[in-house]
């Protein structure tokens, strides 16, 4: 491996290693702070976030990107990559309304559809698959395992 190569990898890892120990410092805060039933949502949320982390640092050393060595080479311009950053933001945004208008368990599954069939072109399929079994874990994990009711937005409650 070259130095060049060797570079690559760290930069690639970087962004994960930094919010590796944000998460981190999440974890002890909420550990430390928090009583006993109300930890529980930072520890998900934070053990999750975590195993996924490890698996991104795992894929960037160890792994190659789906197009090979063409994924390196052929970036897209600045004004490119700055326009996907604002349609990012802008889709975030949204999410983030659609929570405020419509609750948690009905923006979520939109988000998280209209992300991965628009932002990340695959599938509808594939996209409607991840939305709704995601929106079953959620339903799961907070209103079922943890009795914590979600916000139903302004417009549902």
């Amino acid at each position: 491996m070259n130095r060049r190569s060797s570079w690559n990898r760290t930069n690639v890892l970087l962004p994960s290693l930094v919010i590796c120990l944000f998460v981190v410092g999440y974890l002890l805060t909420g550990y430390l702070t928090l009583d006993e039933t109300t930890r529980l949502v930072p520890l998900l949320a934070g053990g999750i976030t975590l195993l996924l982390l490890l698996a991104d640092m795992f894929r960037a050393a160890f792994g190659t990107s789906a197009d090979g060595d063409a994924a390196a080479t052929e970036r897209p311009g600045p004004d490119v990559a700055r326009g996907r950053e604002i349609v990012a933001i802008l889709f975030v945004a949204g999410g983030v309304v659609a929570i405020y208008l419509v609750g948690f368990l009905v923006a979520i599954p939109l988000y998280l559809y209209a992300s991965i069939a628009f932002l990340g072109q695959q599938s509808r399929r594939s996209a409607l698959i991840v939305a709704l079994v995601t929106s079953l874990v959620i339903y799961l994990v907070f209103e079922v395992a943890l009795a914590y009711d979600l916000f139903a937005g302004v417009l549902l409650s």
